[in-house]
């Protein structure tokens, strides 16, 4: 892992764990068991945590299924697992305990098409078990469990549609 800080980011950086940069990705029965790093080690300073990250806006077919990520806000933090942009994202099967943010669908100049959230169990979060900044209308979100959770979902404050 590495943290990478981009000229903007004042936080502190962020550490990738599994990167993917092509299409036609399967990540399945992966365990991520909290973060190398401290969240926040000092004041004002945050590492983000991504496990999985996908920030190619042009890429497509993600899958992320029957996988188990654990966090504890003060032991061990894992800020967001999944973070992806781009078209047809799917996570299902996978279960988020003590995480920040579960799923994360990561800014595109499209919408995300094709994406999915089914049958996942999302718990003592300490952030949204959703996050969505540029969905398409036919995302589909069913079956999941959520609960202790600090926010339900959260869209991106210039999102117009309603899913």
């Amino acid at each position: 892992m590495s943290f990478e800080n981009q000229p903007d980011d004042n936080l502190g950086g962020a550490s990738n764990g599994i990167q993917v940069e092509t299409n036609h990705v399967t990540i399945q029965g992966l365990r991520v068991l909290g973060s190398p790093v401290h969240e926040r080690p000092r004041d004002g300073m945050v590492i983000r945590n991504y496990p999985i990250i996908r920030e190619g806006e042009d890429l497509d077919d993600l899958r992320v299924t029957q996988c188990l990520f654990l966090g504890d806000i003060h032991a061990a933090p894992n800020h967001l697992p999944v973070l992806a942009s781009g078209q047809g994202v799917v996570v299902d099967h996978c279960v988020f305990y003590g995480v920040k943010d579960a799923v994360v669908f990561w800014f595109s100049d499209r919408p995300s098409e094709r994406s999915e959230i089914h049958h996942n169990l999302i718990v003592n979060i300490y952030g949204a078990a959703v996050w969505t900044w540029s969905l398409a209308e036919d995302f589909k979100y069913y079956n999941n469990v959520v609960t202790n959770a600090e926010a339900f979902w959260i869209l991106n404050k210039d999102e117009k549609k309603q899913l």
